[in-house]
């Protein structure tokens, strides 16, 4: 790894710690990285496909499963209306 690929992988990391959510578009994914990296930064998955890895732990929501675009307009604009940043 050259000293450019560890200023942009600071850099997502900085821009991963500072979100919300992340949003992953892809359907029919059994496993994202992308998921597992907006959660490893503490950011709040909304992802397209029921078969990700996004479900509850120790009977707590991680996440948010959505196949419509009603499911991610709620997930985004519903559940997060209380959201303060």
């Amino acid at each position: 790894m050259n000293s450019q690929d560890i200023a942009q992988k600071r850099e997502l990391v900085g821009l991963l710690g500072g979100a919300t959510a992340g949003i992953h578009l892809m359907i029919d994914a059994h496993f994202s990285i992308n998921v597992l990296e907006y959660m490893a930064a503490g950011a709040i998955p909304i992802a397209g496909s029921k078969m990700d890895i996004v479900f509850p732990e120790e009977g707590k929501q991680t996440g948010f499963l959505v196949e419509t675009i009603k499911e991610y307009y709620d997930a985004i604009f519903e559940d997060f209306k209380d959201v303060r940043i």
